[in-house]
C-alpha cells in the first residue's frame, strides 16, 4: 500500500511539472501495471464459464464505480481474454475484481465466426500497411 503511494505521489509530481493529461496518467498506469493483472482459473456450472479478473490498485482506480464494462472498455484497461467473455457482476466489497462470464464451449460453438472475424482483422491491417508503404514509397 505504501508503494502504491509513493507511485501516486510520484506521478503527481510530474503531472505538476509537465501538466500531464488524466488520460496520460491513466495510459501510463495501464501500461506500466498492466503485466500485474491477476485472471483466475475458469470455473462452470451448467450453461456458463465463469472468471474472475483482479487489477492493480493503480489501474483499478480509473474503473468507473457502480458500472459494467462492455468489451471494448475493459479491454482498454489492459484486460486481455479470448472472445466471448462479458463483465456481468460486480463485486462491491473488492471493487478492484471484475466478474466475467461467457457462454460454455463459446470457442467451439462460434469457432467458424471468430476465425472469420481474426482473418478479417488481419485482412484490415495488411490493406493498411499496404497503403502506408504506397505512401512512403
Amino acid at each position: 500500500m505504501a508503494q502504491v503511494q509513493q507511485q501516486m505521489h510520484q506521478q503527481q509530481q510530474v503531472a505538476t511539472r509537465r501538466r500531464i493529461t488524466e488520460q496520460e496518467l491513466m495510459a501510463h498506469d495501464i501500461k506500466e501495471n498492466e503485466h500485474d493483472i491477476y485472471y483466475s482459473q475458469r470455473y462452470y456450472d451448467d450453461n456458463y464459464e465463469y472468471r474472475h479478473v483482479s487489477l492493480p490498485k493503480l489501474i483499478a482506480r480509473w474503473i468507473p464505480q457502480n458500472t459494467l464494462l462492455s468489451e471494448h472498455e475493459w479491454r482498454s484497461y489492459g484486460i486481455k481474454q479470448s472472445q466471448g467473455w462479458v463483465h456481468y457482476m460486480l463485486h462491491r466489497p473488492e471493487p478492484h475484481i471484475l466478474i466475467f462470464r461467457r457462454e460454455k464451449n463459446y470457442q467451439e460453438k462460434y469457432a467458424a465466426q471468430i476465425q472469420q472475424q481474426q482473418q478479417l482483422q488481419q485482412q484490415v491491417q495488411q490493406e493498411g500497411k499496404v497503403k502506408l508503404g504506397g505512401l512512403a514509397g
